[in-house]
């Protein structure tokens, strides 16, 4: 573990997910919703592009892992879109943040995307607001050790492109 207690990292993850489970997402300007479907395992998302046109999307969510995951999507602004280059810069990254607010004070411009929480086994859905640049997914909440799931592999990057008709 870095300098930050075990308490203080499932306040933050918790912090986090619960943050973005309860923030509408941002709106983006495709007038048309499309599917993307995600499934969680322990520990990686699989069905996750890493490369998608700016909209709106309705995603489904399955858990076929045996702990909980959420699926939390934020938007980066331009500068996280280029410094937030690796898994790893990101993972360290995130090992600062504490708060939404300490999140958006240290990238500018990102907005939360959407997410959506599935217990083990379950599935669930939700809407995904993509805008044009780098979209962080990740799973901040802590295995039985307090690791945070995006730092055991579940963390990606969507490239979102301006594609006007979308697909």
């Amino acid at each position: 573990m870095k300098s930050r207690s075990v308490v203080a990292r499932v306040v933050a993850a918790a912090a986090l997910a619960v943050s973005a489970l309860t923030l509408a997402p941002q709106t983006a300007s495709a007038a048309r919703t499309y599917p993307l479907g995600v499934v969680a395992r322990d520990y990686y998302f699989t069905g996750v592009p890493s490369r998608l046109p700016e909209g709106q999307y309705s995603m489904r969510f399955f858990n076929l892992g045996s702990e909980p995951h959420v699926l939390v999507a934020i938007n980066l602004g331009p500068e996280c879109s280029e410094s937030l280059s690796t898994a790893e810069v990101a993972i360290d990254f995130l090992e600062g943040i504490e708060s939404e607010e300490d999140f958006l004070a240290a990238c500018p411009g990102s907005s939360f995307a959407g997410a959506v929480f599935a217990p083990p086994g379950g599935r669930s859905s939700g809407p995904l607001s993509l805008a044009p640049g780098r979209t962080l997914v990740f799973c901040p909440i802590p295995d039985s050790m307090w690791t945070p799931h995006h730092e055991l592999g579940m963390i990606n990057f969507i490239d979102v492109v301006d594609l006007p008709g979308g697909f």
